[in-house]
């Protein structure tokens, strides 16, 4: 039998399915990494360590299989134990080995047009007008040449 959701909160209301369930812990020694998943990178640890404690930002989900091995989250899994937050995670009972190179190869990184962008959609002073200098010369210069030129910066 499905389950209907029918709550309001914090202005959002839903009547969709429910499907699952999220967990918190801060045991973490109940997760493991897979030997398939990338290896760690320390600089890319301590970046969200910065931003969990510099911004306070909110981390996604980690996503774990049947027996707690990390498929999707394993940085986010390590900067929240040094940091010493809960876990917040939800156990994909499908996942495997195939899962982590999929979720690993189609992922990227923003670059500094798409952080000009999010900038200029959010009204910040001076983005608008960057994004369209940076869409004006993207022939012929790179986005952080245009920034360096407009910005006064001698050093590029």
């Amino acid at each position: 039998m499905k389950v209907q959701n029918s709550i309001t909160r914090y202005g959002a209301k839903t009547k969709d399915e429910v499907v699952g369930n999220i967990y918190r812990t801060y045991n973490y020694k109940e997760f493991k990494l897979n030997k398939v998943n990338r290896a760690i990178s320390e600089k890319h640890v301590a970046e969200i360590v910065h931003a969990l404690k510099v911004k306070k930002v909110k981390l996604p989900l980690i996503q774990v299989n049947p027996q707690m091995e990390i498929i999707d989250g394993q940085h986010r899994f390590k900067a929240l134990m040094e940091v010493g937050l809960p876990i917040y995670y939800y156990i994909d009972r499908q996942s495997n080995d195939e899962a982590i190179i999929e979720i690993n190869s189609k992922q990227s990184r923003w670059h500094l047009p798409q952080f000009i962008h999010a900038r200029a959609e959010q009204n910040c002073p001076g983005y608008k007008e960057l994004e369209n200098l940076v869409n004006h010369y993207k022939a012929v210069l790179s986005p952080s040449s245009v920034v360096a030129i407009f910005s006064g910066d001698n050093d590029w």
